[in-house]
C-alpha cells in the first residue's frame, strides 16, 4: 500500500516541471530589472553606512557594529527579493541575488568600519 506521504511526494515531482515553467529565465532579466534592483542595493549600502556610523561611537569591535548595520538594513533586500519575485523570476533566483549583494556589502562595510576605526583621532 502506498502511503500518503510518498503520493504527496511523487505529485510534487511530477508537477514541478509544470510549476517551473512559470518563471522567467533569471539570464533573460531586462536593463531595466537590473537598474532598479542596483538601486535597492545602493540603498542598502547607504543603509548599512549610515546605520555604521551612528553604532562606531557606543561599540568597539567592527564585527559587531557591522553584524547590527546588517540586521537593522534587512528590510531593504526583503524588499528587493519581493521585487523580484514580483517580476515573475523564481524565489531561489531572488535569494541567491539579494545573498549576494548582502555579502558585497557586509565585506564593503567591515573594511570601512576597520579602516575608520584605526584612523587616529
Amino acid at each position: 500500500m502506498i502511503k500518503p506521504a510518498s503520493l504527496i511526494l511523487l505529485f510534487t515531482f511530477i508537477i514541478s516541471p509544470v510549476l517551473a515553467g512559470d518563471y522567467k529565465d533569471p539570464d533573460n532579466m531586462t536593463t531595466e530589472e537590473y537598474a532598479q534592483a542596483r538601486v535597492y542595493g545602493v540603498k542598502h549600502e547607504e543603509c548599512m553606512t549610515e546605520y555604521s556610523l551612528e553604532q562606531i561611537q557606543q561599540q568597539a569591535d567592527a564585527r559587531v557594529v557591522a553584524d547590527h548595520a546588517m540586521k537593522h538594513c534587512v528590510l531593504v533586500l526583503e524588499e528587493l527579493h519581493n521585487l523580484i519575485v514580483s517580476w515573475g523570476y523564481p524565489p531561489e533566483f531572488g535569494s541567491y541575488y539579494v545573498s549576494g549583494i548582502s555579502n558585497r556589502n557586509a565585506n564593503r562595510i567591515l573594511r570601512n568600519i576597520m579602516r575608520f576605526m584605526a584612523m587616529p583621532r
